[in-house]
């Protein structure tokens, strides 16, 4: 993976050319980061700490709330499945050596 993609937050449009040419159109946002949004501390509640266990299916549906797309259909390619519900159909895991 290039190093670009780790020093997240990358313009959007930088981003989303990390995509094939045919799904680039399909990459509609980027997910808040809720260290970001809530502080360094946000994990210190209890909530916090329910949501930290799966922090990235967290964040995106905190994105499809804020987005006005709270049902919209959406997948997440990741190679972290620990970061989302277990049994989460929308996730597709990827290999990260790919």
């Amino acid at each position: 993976m290039p190093d670009a993609v780790r020093d997240f937050p990358l313009p959007f449009d930088e981003l989303v050319s990390f995509f094939a040419e045919d799904l680039q159109d399909r990459v509609v946002g980027v997910t808040p980061l809720f260290r970001q949004v809530h502080g360094p501390d946000w994990m210190d509640s209890a909530a916090g700490l329910e949501s930290a266990k799966h922090e990235r299916e967290a964040e995106i549906r905190l994105w499809l709330q804020t987005s006005m797309a709270p049902r919209a259909a959406w997948a997440a390619l990741d190679d972290m499945p620990m970061l989302f519900t277990p049994g989460c159909t929308e996730l597709v895991v990827c290999d990260p050596k790919v």
